[in-house]
């Protein structure tokens, strides 16, 4: 007897939940939003200096900027970013950045440059992950 009150409980629930489900499939985006839906179980980290998967790396490039970006129109071509200008030395081991001046983070602060950016925060190197993203804002902000 027990058993079937709680079968019946549960298919009226069942019954009201399949007749519900429909509704959503109806509900319209309003004219004004965007809606992106994208699949991210590949991400392994979000941490610029270690994200190397598809799904991290479009986050980052999303979110941050970098110093130089590849060409959209010139595949293979690299372009200034936050960099105006770069050398690289004779060995091909060290690169010096002319950073543009203007720039500010989301927080107002201006982007200074007082000093070589040999790592960052966290202990990673640049250049292990999506190579030359700013990061360390702390440091490198002034107000």
């Amino acid at each position: 007897m027990h058993l079937k009150h709680g079968f019946g409980r549960a298919a009226a629930v069942a019954v009201l939940l399949v007749g519900t489900a429909p509704l959503a499939l109806f509900a319209e985006t309003p004219a004004d939003t965007l809606g992106v839906a994208d699949a991210i179980d590949d991400i392994v980290s979000i941490d610029p200096g270690e994200a190397c998967e598809f799904s991290g790396v479009d986050l980052n490039n999303n979110t941050y900027d970098s110093l130089i970006e590849l060409d959209a129109a010139k595949p293979g071509e690299l372009v200034p970013g936050l960099a105006e200008s770069w050398a690289v030395s004779d060995d091909g081991k060290t690169y010096t950045f002319k950073i543009k001046s203007g720039i500010t983070f989301s927080s107002a602060c201006s982007l200074v440059c007082p000093c070589p950016l040999a790592g960052r925060a966290g202990g990673t190197s640049f250049g292990t992950g999506s190579a030359g993203r700013v990061m360390d804002a702390t440091r490198l902000c002034t107000r």
